[in-house]
């Protein structure tokens, strides 16, 4: 009974997670239609405006469209995405 209670219990090794998941959920600046810089998780998607300040709204610290998108826990600013 005991063995089978310490089983259950026992740590199981964390799954490694492979480089491209971590680099998919980096987030990027590219430029919008309007010339305005926006997010993007370096996939090439980028969403429309009105979408754009609504759900990513925690990059943008004074709500205003065209201001420099920053990490909200840094405050640094973000990086341009890349080319690949």
């Amino acid at each position: 009974m005991f063995k089978f209670i310490t089983n259950i219990f026992k740590k199981s090794p964390m799954p490694q997670c492979d480089k491209a998941a971590v680099i998919s959920s980096a987030v990027y600046v590219t430029i919008d239609w309007g010339g305005n810089p926006i997010t993007t998780k370096g996939d090439g998607y980028i969403l429309p405006r009105r979408a754009e300040m609504i759900l990513n709204k925690q990059y943008y610290p004074n709500g205003i469209i065209g201001e420099w998108p920053c990490d909200p826990i840094t405050g640094e600013k973000l990086p341009i995405e890349p080319r690949t």
